[in-house]
């Protein structure tokens, strides 16, 4: 149980701070295309 325990933590240690920046990475991403005109065009005339 301890084991198990100790593995999980070791695995919330290193995949929070790698999903945190995942997901800055998808919002940046997201952001600049939503910021980009074609895409606007592309939303406007559908």
């Amino acid at each position: 149980m301890f084991i198990r325990l100790t593995q999980l933590n070791f695995i919330n240690c290193i995949s929070l701070p790698l999903t945190a920046h995942w997901k800055q990475d998808v919002d940046v991403s997201i952001n600049s295309m939503l910021a980009s005109p074609k895409y606007n065009n592309a939303i406007l005339s559908s």
